[in-house]
């Protein structure tokens, strides 16, 4: 998938970015079903790919990965093997992070969503991409800020704790978040996905 042509549907292009390498093993979204079932109807994707699209007139980002705020024992637990650098991605295809325009969540699970929010060398965390609208739904943003204990490992708050206001659109199912890039509500391991 990495490194392939773009795929350009109509007036938008799409590439994938480099997410992380981790050992986070997809089947535990699937509860206790073996990866040997759960991966005939969902082929897990090694490659921890995040999705760019971009037109003329703006750059889209699909998640935003891992991120960089995890602690030593956290990257331990979920085999970190590689560094998170979404910005150094962007900067692979010529774009800076602050030119992103639109970041559009799948949900909010902390290897989807962690990279929203970026700790910098002298140790402050600030929004990844400072420019950008970011869109999540609204069953997935009232999970998010209920603070349930049970989702505390899942929504980490400092993920989430910089978007407010006019960086944050919380979308009710479907909307159109720029021209010809539709979010849909799907439904899926989380109530918002």
């Amino acid at each position: 998938m990495l490194g392939e042509k773009p795929l350009n549907i109509g007036d938008v292009g799409n590439d994938w970015l480099k997410g992380v390498n981790m050992g986070l093993d997809g089947g535990t979204m699937f509860g206790p079903v073996s990866k040997v079932l759960w991966a005939q109807r969902c082929p897990a994707d090694a490659e921890n790919t995040i999705l760019m699209c971009n037109d003329p007139h703006n750059i889209v980002l699909v998640d935003t990965g891992l991120g960089n705020k995890l602690t030593v024992n956290q990257k331990s637990i979920f085999t970190v093997t590689t560094p998170w650098d979404l910005p150094g991605g962007l900067t692979s295809f010529g774009i800076a992070r602050e030119e992103v325009t639109h970041v559009v969540f799948t949900h909010g699970d902390f290897n989807h969503a962690g990279g929203v929010a970026r700790l910098t060398d002298i140790g402050r965390i600030e929004l990844t991409c400072p420019n950008a609208t970011h869109f999540l739904q609204k069953k997935e943003w009232d999970d998010i800020t209920d603070h349930d204990p049970r989702a505390k490992s899942v929504y980490l708050a400092e993920d989430f704790s910089l978007l407010c206001g006019s960086n944050l659109e919380v979308i009710d199912v479907d909307e159109e978040t720029c021209p010809g890039i539709k979010v849909r509500f799907s439904g899926g391991h989380t109530r918002g996905h």
